[in-house]
């Protein structure tokens, strides 16, 4: 079914790699490939109104919280003001609570909005060479730090922003050092550099230049 399609459409560089690593009928083959990113999100930055780190990928073990958690055991106790604000629908034991964890069940419309208000700093601490992450884009256009897993699109995509650190995946004492670093960060630096990452998003990435390239490729295989 690959072999007769006319193109080939990926959104980086690093899905494309991935796709052509595990599809051996594509690496001799000459079909057009294409490199078109995801449109960026229509979002807003936001004041900075607390100084928690946030996570927003839920329980899937690819997403990295086992890591995060034990990162944020050598963090709690000397950030005890800060809290790790996560995502996801399953409760959390009493004990996670206890370390100073909020859970929020659903994140959607205003709930999302205050979830990064009270955040100093996102991590995306995946474990898993994802190809285009959407979370990571967005906490850039929402004004905020980011640390991350150096893997994957996001190496890519946003690697060169002034308020991002990646950190080898499943390093634990990195994160932990990293999320320690940026909660350090007076917030009114913080929040400086949380909108030089919203700039660097926005003159990377064009929706205008995305839809003409597209159309360009429909066009060249109708």
């Amino acid at each position: 079914y690959i072999l007769s399609s006319d193109a080939l459409i990926f959104v980086s560089r690093t899905q494309r790699e991935l796709f052509l690593e595990h599809v051996k009928a594509l690496q001799d083959n000459a079909l057009a490939s294409y490199i078109i990113h995801n449109p960026i999100p229509d979002v807003e930055s936001l004041p900075m109104e607390g100084d928690d780190v946030g996570f927003l990928g839920g329980l899937d073990p690819i997403k990295g919280f086992n890591f995060l958690f034990k990162a944020w055991l050598h963090l709690y106790r000397k950030f005890r003001n800060s809290k790790l604000r996560v995502a996801m629908s399953l409760e959390l034991p009493s004990i996670v609570e206890r370390v100073n964890v909020v859970r929020y069940p659903r994140l959607r419309g205003p709930n999302l909005d205050i979830f990064y208000k009270h955040c100093h700093v996102i991590t995306f601490p995946s474990i898993c060479a994802e190809p285009s992450p959407y979370v990571a884009v967005e906490t850039l256009l929402r004004g905020r730090l980011l640390v991350a897993s150096k893997i994957g699109g996001i190496t890519e995509l946003i690697a060169d922003a002034p308020g991002v650190k990646l950190v080898p995946p499943k390093d634990i004492d990195s994160l932990a050092n990293a999320l320690g670093q940026a909660l350090s960060i007076d917030p009114r630096d913080a929040l400086e550099l949380g909108l030089r990452n919203r700039e660097y998003v926005l003159r990377k990435f064009n929706n205008e230049h995305s839809v003409r390239e597209l159309i360009k490729v429909l066009e060249k295989v109708r």
